[in-house]
């Protein structure tokens, strides 16, 4: 195993760990700003996130499920007011 793909299973194992405080409808949006605020701290760049939420989207069982991504995914992309962005420009 490369060390890139050991890189990439941790950063795995760190999204499927902050899944669910990232969609569940009872954490705030403020909080979920602050989870991806630590993501990005963490060295995940704004592409991956987006990506494992757009595949976790294609699974949801439920549309407050998939609302909740979206709503996750308008902070990911910077579709949100400047003091929430997370990634910059």
């Amino acid at each position: 195993m490369l060390v890139v793909d050991k890189i990439d299973d941790n950063m795995d194992a760190i999204l499927r760990q902050r899944r669910t405080r990232l969609i569940s409808p009872e954490i705030g949006l403020p909080l979920v700003v602050d989870e991806l605020r630590q993501l990005k701290n963490d060295g995940f760049e704004q592409e991956i996130v987006r990506t494992a939420l757009e595949e976790l989207r294609k699974t949801c069982d439920t549309e407050l499920e998939e609302d909740r991504i979206l709503e996750v995914l308008d902070f990911v992309t910077g579709y949100c007011p400047p003091e929430m962005k997370v990634w910059g420009d």
